[in-house]
């Protein structure tokens, strides 16, 4: 009998012994799930954050994104201005938004010697539709235009290529912004007032970093753009910080 009571006890203390084990992972495991989706909560309400500069559509496709874990994409846009060198500011630019970002926003830069209307003409745009890009970053040849261009036909080209990007993506959302001032100017300053009340009537988001440089008719700006009315590297790092400040809320 003694026996027998021995050996139900024995048993008895190996099941509790089983069950309480099973039922400690099972804690464990919840607790480190929970926790584990605290952490994801956390960082994308962080990486979240930092868009509350953007466009309403573009933070609301950017939560999407990051919620389906699709990689947001971003295209920089532009003229020769755009400056794809190591010291460019959209190289700058794409550095500080990819490294903020945590690697969940790709960002390409595409520039062209041409005008807005070789632009059209020749479909160069039709790799960047080809993308999908849910924002883009438009500086939509002004510059290059002034003085071969009509305004209207430069705002025109404008149309054209929303249009074409809206067949790749029909949430994408397009900023514009002008290229860099330059010296002296007679009437590029004009189609930039033209190109920022066309925004305006559009409807595109537009940032106007200009109020950061120099007066185009002060002898300072030619500290920060080259002889060929590009910017130099003091004028590239001036355009990048007013970008990075833009797209990186702090």
């Amino acid at each position: 009998m003694r026996t027998v009571m021995t050996t139900i006890f024995v048993l008895s203390t190996i099941i509790l012994l089983i069950v309480g084990n099973i039922y400690w992972k099972e804690k464990t495991t919840v607790s480190s799930s929970g926790k584990d989706s605290v952490q994801t909560l956390s960082n994308s309400t962080n990486l979240t954050s930092l868009t509350k500069n953007w466009p309403k559509e573009a933070q609301k496709t950017f939560s999407s994104a990051l919620a389906s874990g699709k990689t947001y994409k971003i295209a920089i846009v532009g003229s020769n201005v755009v400056g794809k060198d190591e010291n460019g500011w959209s190289v700058k630019v794409k550095k500080e938004l990819e490294e903020a970002f945590e690697g969940t926003i790709d960002v390409s830069i595409h520039s062209f010697d041409l005008t807005s209307l070789q632009f059209i003409q020749d479909h160069a745009y039709e790799k960047i539709v080809e993308e999908k890009p849910d924002l883009v970053l438009f500086e939509p040849f002004t510059l290059k235009d002034t003085g071969l261009i009509r305004m209207e036909d430069h705002h025109e080209n404008i149309r054209i290529f929303m249009e074409a990007l809206k067949k790749g993506n029909k949430h994408v959302v397009l900023i514009l912004q002008p290229a860099n001032p330059i010296y002296n100017a007679t009437y590029y300053p004009g189609n930039v007032r033209d190109l920022m009340q066309f925004a305006k009537e559009e409807k595109f988001p537009y940032l106007d970093h200009w109020g950061k440089w120099p007066d185009g008719q002060s002898e300072d700006i030619k500290d920060y753009v080259t002889e060929d009315n590009l910017p130099n590297e003091k004028g590239h790092k001036l355009w990048a910080d007013y970008l990075v400040h833009y797209f990186i809320a702090k």
